[in-house]
């Protein structure tokens, strides 16, 4: 049920970053990168723990206008991770 939750949690951390990219939501944003940032450090232990940090960092410079293909990337990880965590 938790892994449910957090591949929720996933799901909406892309569609608030997508939102900041048509210019949108960028406190909801922030609300949601700090919650995943949370969740990351909480099971720093796991190895990809460690790719989810680097995307955290990557979607926080969202916020201030970063946004190329490292950010694509960075979704298309969390929202493969989203996938498989709903699927489980």
């Amino acid at each position: 049920m938790i892994v449910k939750l957090f591949g929720l949690v996933d799901l909406v951390l892309i569609i608030s970053i997508v939102l900041v990219y048509l210019e949108m939501s960028k406190i909801f944003a922030l609300v949601m990168i700090l919650f995943f940032l949370f969740k990351t450090l909480f099971f720093i232990s796991d190895f990809a723990s460690y790719f989810d940090l680097a995307c955290a960092v990557i979607l926080g410079l969202t916020l201030v206008g970063f946004f190329n293909i490292v950010t694509w990337i960075a979704l298309v990880w969390i929202g493969q991770k989203a996938l498989f965590s709903l699927l489980a």
